[in-house]
This record gives structure tokens, C-alpha cells and sequence, in this order.
């Protein structure tokens, strides 16, 4: 398989225009579309992944919620991320490691941590 990247504008022309020619409306990914994929390639046990799938559950739900604008990707990082410092899992993943897996940058993941952080009292 070869792959090319693209630039976010590209991809959102193409988009726009399968749409427009198939006339049919594709949908954004969900945040919690990812977890799945990312924690079985993390080795998260069930309980970290029931956490993050609540902490985005919140952050869906909350009409008044920050960083609408952040990508489903990195949404799903920053959850896998937060839900393991809430659980307490002592054999965590690096946050190298959800980076790499993520595609989305250490520091990105660190920060917006705290979006995702302030639904913890769903999870308990």
C-alpha cells in the first residue's frame, strides 16, 4: 500500500466534492470511533477504555464545552491519556506511546488533557 499525505485543505475539497457529485453527506469521525483501534493497540484493559469512552460521552454531551474544534483523533488520545491517570492503571502506556499510535503530538495530548479531566465525576 502506498500512502500520500495531503494537506487539510485537500482532503476537505475532496470531501466536499464526493459529496456534492454523490450527493451524500459523509459524516465526521466521532472521538470515541478511535478508541477501539487505539486501545487494543495500547493493550488498555476494559476498564480504562469504559473510562475514556465516558470522559468523551461527557465532553459530547456538554453544549458549553471548550475545544469544540479539536479533532476526533486527538479528543481520543487526550482521553485515553486522561482516563488512565483517573483509573489508575499502574502499567500505563507512555505518552509517547499513545502519541505515536494517535498520530497526534505529545504536547497536544498534555494539554487538552484538562478538557477531558473535568467529566471524571460521570465515571465515578
Amino acid at each position: 500500500h502506498r500512502v500520500t499525505r495531503a494537506a487539510e485543505t485537500q482532503v476537505q475539497t475532496a470531501r466536499a466534492v464526493l459529496e456534492r457529485q454523490l450527493d451524500v453527506i459523509i459524516p465526521p469521525m466521532k472521538p470515541h470511533e478511535f478508541l477501539p483501534k487505539f486501545a487494543s493497540e495500547l493493550g488498555l484493559p476494559r476498564e480504562v477504555r469504559r473510562c475514556a469512552t465516558t470522559l468523551l460521552e461527557g465532553w459530547a454531551s456538554d453544549d458549553t464545552r471548550e475545544f469544540r474544534s479539536l479533532s476526533p483523533r486527538t479528543l481520543a488520545a487526550t482521553g485515553i491519556h486522561a482516563a488512565c491517570d483517573i483509573v489508575g492503571w499502574d502499567d500505563r502506556p507512555k505518552l509517547s506511546e499513545i502519541s505515536a499510535t494517535a498520530n497526534v503530538s505529545r504536547t497536544t495530548i498534555s494539554q487538552r488533557k484538562g478538557c477531558l479531566s473535568q467529566y471524571e465525576d460521570r465515571w465515578q
